[in-house]
């Protein structure tokens, strides 16, 4: 699973009649377009380099939820805070990360692992792809009682189902990690998939836990940096509340708000 590294792509902003601008590292995008809830529905367009925000001069149909969590560290940041980052973290802009829903031919979707070592997000479960800047994603630390934030992205998830004969069983033969990013991935099923959405809200109850399995298969890194397969718990993919940066394994908030989405357009 190796990833290409491309330039640096950052977030512009569209405000008629202001025009366009870079967005700052500290600011809000929701708030800057005046929304007052953790979500809205913005026009999205990747030009010359840039992903332009706008909320003006397109067919309403065609624009995309733009979602964060309550606790978004850009949205309770206070101007003494903001001025006491580094400049060098201050006037980096807001980068863009893009993430991919992968779904097997067989329905299930691929999780992977962020490796150890990682700086940021240690430990965490995603969906693969990549920001376009190396080792970075969305704000971090992601809650300000954990620390000053150091990075800002909008990350922009996609949705793809490979075609006939890729089961998820025969894309496992085909993977291969890149191990200075991934130390594991799986392939979870609808039920699953279904339960960590939930989780999103709050802790999963008993009774949508109990019917699901308590370990699955996935491919891992051993000692060795060889890839086996091997069987591992559940339990971390419903975890809910973040309290210690070294207690890390979880899905993010953004793969759940992306689950979620997905999961929209499977109902009948």
């Amino acid at each position: 699973m190796s990833y290409i590294h491309h330039r640096r792509i950052l977030v512009s902003l569209l405000t008629p009649p202001l025009g366009e601008r870079f967005a700052d590292f500290s600011e809000c995008i929701l708030c800057h377009f005046g929304y007052k809830e953790d979500h809205g529905y913005l026009n999205v367009d990747l030009k010359e380099n840039k992903l332009i925000l706008s909320n003006t001069g397109h067919d309403e149909r065609e624009k995309i939820l733009i979602k964060h969590p309550a606790f978004c560290p850009a949205k309770h940041l206070t101007s003494d805070i903001t001025h006491s980052l580094p400049e060098e973290i201050r006037t980096r802009g807001v980068d863009v990360g893009v993430a991919i829903i992968l779904e097997s031919s067989d329905g299930k979707i691929l999780l992977t692992r962020r490796a150890p070592h990682l700086s940021t997000f240690p430990g965490v479960w995603v969906p693969p792809g990549g920001h376009l800047e190396e080792n970075e994603s969305s704000v971090y630390p992601p809650m300000l009682s954990l620390g000053l934030p150091t990075r800002h992205h909008i990350v922009v998830y996609f949705h793809a189902q490979l075609k006939d004969g890729l089961t998820a069983d025969e894309m496992e033969k085909l993977i291969k990690f890149e191990p200075a990013e991934v130390d594991a991935c799986v392939w979870l099923n609808r039920e699953v998939i279904n339960a960590i959405a939930q989780s999103h809200e709050g802790p999963v109850s008993d009774s949508t836990i109990q019917p699901l399995p308590l370990v699955v298969k996935a491919l891992t890194l051993d000692e060795n940096q060889k890839q086996s397969v091997t069987e591992i718990p559940t339990a971390p993919f419903y975890n809910t509340h973040i309290v210690d940066l070294t207690l890390t394994e979880r899905v993010s908030t953004g793969t759940k708000f992306a689950l979620q989405q997905y999961l929209k357009t499977k109902i009948v």
